[in-house]
């Protein structure tokens, strides 16, 4: 693999070859939100994953690597986000994010390298959502660890102690508290599920680690 910082300083130096001036990397922003010189030239590069909707995988019982990683034509990158335009927050009553979403021309793998983006959108996701995608993840790293023969037993603890013994933002605990408490009665009822379900297989999968 390459790292995004190699990569970026490899495309600023070859296009600087063939435009004969210099040009500049610009940070991960809204082009509207720049103050680019029109005359100048720019390259912006952004690590991105592939981006799986419901619509692609809704018929299977279990997404594998594999689906994961073939025949994928949307990408996409998170940031944190706050309604009021402040700091984004920790509470998990308060979290918000955009996912920014790139719709390449063609799926990938492909025989070429490069693809272009043929549609840009957002996906403004509420602190319901964000609850599910943070325990999605944690299921991920644990599946990861787990599939290995023999387990690595200290990569796992890394993986379990930032899963269930949390030092700074809020983790399953908090989650569970707040979106499946006594006092929450507006969440969307779909939602809660999709949360219950993915709370269990979390439970069964770090239960499963803890007896190794």
């Amino acid at each position: 693999s390459v790292r995004l910082v190699d990569f970026s300083a490899r495309i600023v130096s070859q296009f600087a070859e063939l435009v004969g001036s210099e040009v500049k990397a610009i940070p991960n922003k809204p082009i509207s939100d720049l103050n680019l010189d029109p005359t100048g030239h720019y390259i912006q590069v952004i690590s991105v994953d592939p981006y799986q909707d419901r619509e692609r995988v809704k018929s299977k019982k279990e997404v594998t690597t594999f689906d994961k990683q073939h025949g994928v034509d949307k990408y996409g990158f998170e940031a944190p986000w706050a309604p009021d335009g402040g700091k984004p927050s920790d509470d998990v009553s308060k979290q918000w994010k955009i996912r920014n979403i790139y719709v390449a021309a063609k799926f990938f793998p492909s025989l070429t390298r490069r693809n272009k983006v043929c549609e840009e959108k957002q996906e403004v996701q509420g602190p319901l959502d964000c609850a599910i995608d943070l325990i999605d993840n944690r299921i991920e790293l644990l599946k990861l660890e787990l599939q290995l023969r023999p387990p690595n037993k200290k990569t796992l603890q890394i993986v379990l102690q930032g899963s269930i013994m949390l030092q700074v933002n809020a983790g399953p605990k908090a989650i569970m508290h707040y979106f499946l408490g006594e006092q929450q009665t507006d969440c969307d009822v779909k939602k809660i599920a999709i949360l219950k379900d993915k709370l269990t297989h979390f439970v069964r999968k770090c239960d499963f680690a803890l007896r190794l």
